[in-house]
């Protein structure tokens, strides 16, 4: 695949430490699904005041397919991404996308689609639950934030057809807790709701990631996570973003290629 200059149109604070950027981009618009990733340059590549630049991965969050644009939500806390969130419209950004393995779409019968989300782990599923709302599905979609400072995300969430339920780290807004009580108290709570098995969704920070995978095993319910390792090609050469599996101490795999998402149960997370 070849990189793609593309156009900012939008990059900015939208609560909190939280960004969203807007490029245009039409064969990525085209191409992309949910859980893919775009592998953008940050920074100069020969930079002698900042460093060289290398890429990251960033979670693609809405696509427009007639306009041509990707859009991200991403949390500026390395240079990469620092340097990412001083970027302005109308320059130009070096990418790659789409890339990686999406979510499945199809559910099997007699099951629900139920997201949890920790803070920008939120990313992937603004797109994949733009994606479901269009197969006729209203996903449940557990955020988990610090604050209701970062909290404008809803927004989008709303938007895009999920059903949202919140936590805060702080209790400012919603559930006072992490956002894996919160989806385990009210999944348990709900469960013989409307006779649909959950069908589970993870992103977020790896402990939390761990726990809902071994709240799904409990429950025997299926679970996908999109796993946030460092990427430095994209394309499954370098091989820095390797995830251990349970198939003894030799067996890896590739996040960029094989990955981004996984059965949770084809991740080792005593070895991650």
């Amino acid at each position: 695949m070849k990189a793609t200059l593309a156009e900012i149109l939008e990059n900015q604070n939208i609560g909190g430490t939280l960004f969203w950027l807007t490029v245009k981009e039409p064969r990525g618009a085209r191409e992309a699904l949910p859980g893919q990733f775009a592998h953008i340059l940050c920074g100069e590549p020969f930079s002698q005041k900042d460093g060289p630049g290398w890429r990251r991965a960033f979670s693609i969050s809405q696509v427009d397919r007639e306009k041509g644009t990707l859009s991200f939500l991403y949390r500026p806390e390395g240079r990469g991404s620092r340097w990412l969130s001083r970027r302005k419209p109308g320059e130009t950004l070096d990418l790659l996308a789409p890339l990686g393995k999406p979510f499945p779409l199809d559910l099997p019968p007699q099951h629900r689609p139920v997201m949890v989300a920790g803070g920008t782990g939120l990313a992937p599923f603004l797109f994949l639950s733009r994606e479901l709302s269009l197969k006729g599905e209203t996903p449940l979609l557990f955020i988990g934030m610090a604050s209701h400072k970062e909290l404008a995300v809803m927004g989008l969430a709303l938007e895009a057809g999920a059903q949202v339920m919140v936590a805060t780290d702080d209790g400012s807004q919603g559930y006072y807790g992490t956002v894996v009580d919160l989806a385990r108290e009210t999944l348990l709570r709900e469960e013989k709701g409307d006779g649909r098995t959950p069908f589970l969704y993870a992103c977020g920070p790896t402990a939390m990631m761990a726990a809902m995978a071994s709240f799904a095993r409990e429950k025997g319910w299926p679970l996908y996570v999109s796993l946030e390792t460092n990427m430095a090609c994209g394309t499954g050469l370098c091989l820095t973003c390797t995830v251990p599996g349970p198939r003894g101490p030799h067996f890896y795999r590739r996040a960029c290629v094989e990955g981004p998402v996984f059965p949770a149960e084809e991740v080792d997370w005593n070895e991650l």
